[in-house]
């Protein structure tokens, strides 16, 4: 009977918690950078060479007519809350499976290597 309970309570917290969430709804800009960053991390999974990363990289920021500075702005936004990024990936998630595009094989985001092929 106590693990029951015990699941029980579990689950009562883990419903609250979820119902006090506010979902955050993303701008327009936002939107736009779901799309750059959905084609950057398609691109990424399919292409190994850094180099044609890099290329590539700059014709998808060209593509969306996004900048350098926007992409960069973009992620210090996404990074000021964590449900920012959390909406961010429900809506990346979701045009991958729009696309019918297989998911990335990646499971975190490396901004590290993304942010250098976007200042070279």
């Amino acid at each position: 009977m106590r693990p029951a309970i015990i699941i029980l309570i579990g689950i009562l917290i883990g419903f609250l918690i979820r119902c006090h969430r506010s979902d955050i709804s993303l701008t327009e800009e936002q939107l736009r950078f779901v799309d750059v960053y959905t084609e950057i991390l398609t691109m990424k999974d399919r292409q190994a060479d850094e180099e044609i990363q890099a290329d590539s990289m700059q014709i998808i920021l060209r593509k969306y007519q996004f900048t350098e500075e926007e992409f960069q702005r973009q992620i210090q936004t996404l990074n000021e809350d964590p449900r920012f990024w959390e909406a961010f990936f429900r809506a990346v998630l979701d045009n991958i499976s729009q696309s019918g595009v297989s998911p990335p094989s990646q499971s975190k985001p490396d901004f590290s290597k993304s942010g250098e092929a976007v200042r070279r």
